[in-house]
């Protein structure tokens, strides 16, 4: 009998920053943002996770979302691994295949909500992986200063 695996992962959470978008050297859009999620032991306690999404993911998330959007992100959990200084640093990242805005577009001129539905966007899940492949086998793709220390300690939540 063939055992089955299931990488699925699904937050709930806030933008820590504006989402940072950049280009492949084959061309591919990548995107990168922090999203910050609470939870509640004997104290409120916030995650912080690495977002990665490609190609019009990317596109799309960099042009609608902005620090402190609250956002539904559906992925897979991907090791990430680099060496900073000569050691090995290891971590986790989440490769998006969806995600949703969850609150109405805010209008900048007089700072009410605007009637919205919420939208939701999807990308195959290959989508960009090739290309992340390729780049991660060459040891060209460290994104390790993408994702300051610093928390956020003044997010809106």
């Amino acid at each position: 009998m063939a055992s089955r695996t299931y990488n699925h992962v699904v937050l709930v959470g806030r933008l820590g920053g504006d989402p940072q978008h950049r280009s492949t050297t084959s061309g591919k859009s990548v995107c990168n943002f922090n999203l910050a999620t609470n939870r509640r032991d004997k104290e409120e306690t916030t995650d912080w996770h690495k977002i990665e999404l490609w190609e019009n993911l990317a596109d799309t998330a960099s042009k609608y979302l902005k620090k402190g959007s609250m956002v539904l992100v559906e992925g897979r959990i991907a090791n990430e691994n680099y060496e900073k200084n000569g050691v090995k640093q290891y971590s986790y990242k989440i490769v998006a295949s969806n995600f949703m805005m969850l609150e109405p577009k805010r209008s900048d001129e007089n700072r009410s909500y605007q009637d919205t539905e919420h939208k939701s966007y999807n990308q195959s899940p290959s989508e960009g992986f090739e290309d992340y492949q390729q780049a991660e086998d060459k040891g060209s793709y460290d994104m390790s200063s993408d994702y300051p220390d610093d928390k956020g300690d003044d997010l809106p939540f």
